[in-house]
């Protein structure tokens, strides 16, 4: 087969003989369609979530047909991924000079791969996989988001979940009194995240109606430590959830807030809280909860203020949640560093520019917000960026 030009990722699997599923892993994990993809990479569309200037991408990819591999491989298992970054320009857009570098990458490692299959080695479907090994558009997850990025997948494809999954229904269903915690599996964590819909059979004497994992969890938030759910919210956070859900974690994250908690370990809770319920399915209540944390000692804190940024700029469209924001913001003791780098993170956003400028002239900001303002204009300025 002769190749001349390589035009997409999607052109790429299919003259491999491999279907795929992309996901879009940046802020959160999401699945990206086909269609949104193509739109990304002929930039008539902008990345929806970037981080750092750049989209984070998983790929997905299994071969179809039997093309490409051997029968011995040819497995419900035979699944295989890449981790790819790649750099955005101003707008979001995928920036063009890197684009065409990488689809350069994947021609040259596509003809490589037509190659080993026309001197008949069909079991080098790795080689695809190991493309990115010493590509610089590659990447390696972090353990926490490969964790997530597993269950979701698995989940996906109507694979079994790890072998660390029971254990975590178990524990979150009280069989251990929520104690030992600390030998929860992250992976047992992310995969009950990925499966709220699943049920879990309590045989006791009280009961032995099946509940379904949502409904175990939400039993279990007045219970349980601060440390699991700390952990667990970093897993909800790539799923969207009940409005019920989202209640029950409030509630517990409102109960916090009249305990005599240590400072930071009440805004790493709020932190958490807010993460947890950053995909509620409620129309209302995570705009409420923002501001009801905005009020509190807690809504001081830089890490609670970059997770509403960074994780529901959605409720920040609202100008009403936008202002408070803002003034603490500018308020804080970590200073116009910190205002400047979560600002130029959320306004990078699509979508965020033009509310946040529009709250920037509002008459009703205080001196020390327009004071920092200001100076986020002229580091702008200095740094040689616009907006």
């Amino acid at each position: 087969m002769e190749i001349n030009k390589l035009n997409s990722i999607e052109q790429f699997f299919s003259l491999t003989g491999c279907d795929f599923q992309c996901y879009d892993i940046g802020r959160n994990i999401r699945r990206l369609d086909k269609q949104e993809l193509a739109k990304f990479e002929q930039t008539e569309l902008p990345c929806s979530t970037p981080f750092l200037q750049h989209t984070w991408l998983a790929i997905l990819f299994w071969p179809v047909n039997n093309v490409g591999i051997s029968d011995s491989q040819h497995t419900p298992a035979a699944h295989f991924v890449w981790f790819i970054k790649l750099p955005l320009d101003e707008q979001a857009r995928l920036n063009l000079a890197a684009r065409d570098d990488f689809l350069k990458r994947l021609y040259d490692a596509l003809n490589q791969y037509l190659l080993t299959i026309n001197n008949s080695d069909k079991s080098q479907l790795h080689t695809l996989e190991n493309a990115m090994k010493d590509n610089p558009y590659g990447f390696q997850p972090k353990p926490e988001q490969m964790a997530n990025f597993h269950a979701l997948a698995q989940k996906h494809l109507r694979l079994p979940p790890s072998g660390y999954y029971e254990s975590a229904q178990a524990w979150f269903a009280g069989d251990n009194q929520f104690n030992h915690w600390e030998k929860l599996g992250f992976q047992g964590l992310a995969d009950f995240a990925a499966r709220l819909d699943e049920s879990y059979s309590q045989n006791t004497a009280e009961s032995t109606t099946p509940l379904s994992n949502e409904q175990i969890l939400i039993n279990a938030l007045k219970q349980i430590p601060a440390q699991p759910f700390l952990a667990l919210s970093r897993c909800l956070e790539n799923h969207p959830i009940s409005a019920t859900l989202s209640q029950a974690v409030y509630q517990r994250a409102e109960h916090e807030l009249t305990r005599n908690t240590e400072p930071q370990s009440l805004a790493s809770f709020c932190a958490a809280a807010i993460r947890a319920t950053s995909q509620s399915q409620s129309a209302h209540q995570p705009a409420q909860f923002i501001l009801q944390i905005l009020e509190s000692p807690a809504g001081r804190d830089i890490e609670v203020l970059a997770t509403i940024s960074g994780r529901c700029w959605q409720s920040l469209k609202q100008y009403e949640v936008l202002m408070p924001w803002l003034e603490v913001l500018a308020k804080t003791r970590h200073g116009q560093g910190a205002f400047n780098a979560v600002l130029a993170d959320l306004m990078f956003i699509p979508g965020m520019r033009e509310p946040v400028l529009q709250a920037f002239r509002s008459p009703e900001r205080s001196g020390q917000l327009s004071q920092a303002i200001g100076a986020f204009f002229s580091n702008l300025q200095q740094a040689g960026g616009r907006l």
